[in-house]
């Protein structure tokens, strides 16, 4: 049987083996040597999301990103499948 150490082990391989990098978590909490975010609630790490938004639209202004960003990190709704709903439409149709 599979731990959940393991199951997390092999997943950061996969994704180090496809190019991306990981990041220790207590490094990167509000409290740690390296904070990206303001509390453990706050799940999307915002400055990554823009990071990688302003690289694959550099053509548009900041703000507009910030607003994107707040788009599909602010939940519209307290019920999680209008939620999706919601975040899908905008993958499909853009912010």
């Amino acid at each position: 049987m599979t731990t959940e150490d393991q199951l997390e082990q092999l997943c950061l391989d996969w994704f180090r083996v496809r190019g991306y990098s990981t990041a220790y978590g207590p490094d990167i909490a509000h409290d740690g040597d390296t904070p990206e975010r303001r509390d453990y609630q706050e799940v999307v790490l915002t400055g990554r999301l823009l990071t990688a938004l302003q690289k694959i639209n550099p053509h548009i202004p900041l703000a507009t990103l910030e607003e994107a960003a707040q788009a599909v990190t602010k939940p519209e709704s307290p019920v999680l499948i209008h939620n999706n709903r919601a975040f899908h439409k905008l993958l499909l149709e853009g912010v």
